[in-house]
């Protein structure tokens, strides 16, 4: 609803006032990307499932909304990259992308579902564009459609109070910072197409785990 922050924290301090107080470390071990191919058997999957999870950047990163957008591009369930390549021309019933921050590690999540025999067709296609977008970057035109997309849905998740919330919750504990969702939507609009080259340059796909899990039993 319409809340003024600096008064609600000030009610939440003086509410909270007698609990207990201390520490809450969090352990943030280094991690590096282990590029590799995973295949697990499931008895009662009727498709093929696969996942490729790649480094992205943290809820505390500037770049963050970037990431979004890049992953709008990629992944719009109705007009991105994978869209157009898998599911409108029937390779897959669902291509998808998005990305998802962490504390101090973000991913980003490429999704499809496909009939077991398109198995190896679809992956290899999923390959192809991720390598096509880390060659290429993001034109003009498709950069101007995911940043209204994003923008779009950060507004609308923000007309529930359940999802602002948590929205505010989760942004609070990651920066210790308020963000008006009218901020947010300035971040994403301001974005050009050297700020999405800049997370290219990086080449996050090329370090994507995959992992696809299939129908049947392993006989081993």
């Amino acid at each position: 609803g319409n809340l003024d922050w600096d008064e609600m924290l000030a009610l939440v301090e003086r509410l909270t006032a007698d609990w207990p107080r201390g520490q809450a470390p969090r352990n943030h071990p280094s991690f590096e990307p282990q590029p590799k191919a995973l295949r697990e058997f499931f008895d009662r999957a009727s498709q093929v499932y696969t996942a490729f999870m790649a480094p992205g950047v943290s809820a505390r990163s500037e770049e963050r909304y970037a990431a979004r957008v890049l992953a709008e591009v990629l992944g719009d369930p109705d007009n991105g990259r994978l869209f157009w390549r898998l599911t409108d021309t029937g390779l897959a019933e669902t291509a998808t992308a998005f990305h998802h921050e962490f504390e101090e590690l973000g991913v980003y999540f490429v999704y499809t579902q496909c009939d077991p025999e398109r198995e190896e067709e679809v992956a290899a296609a999923v390959r192809e564009e991720l390598a096509q977008l880390e060659r290429g970057g993001v034109g003009e035109e498709e950069l101007e459609r995911a940043k209204l997309k994003t923008a779009t849905s950060l507004v609308f998740a923000g007309e529930t109070s359940l999802s602002r919330l948590f929205y505010l919750g989760v942004n609070y504990v990651y920066t210790g910072r308020y963000e008006p969702l009218d901020a947010a939507r300035r971040w994403v609009m301001h974005l050009e197409t050297h700020h999405l080259a800049e997370l290219l340059e990086r080449r996050p796909f090329a370090r994507a785990l995959e992992f696809r899990l299939v129908p049947g039993h392993d006989e081993a």
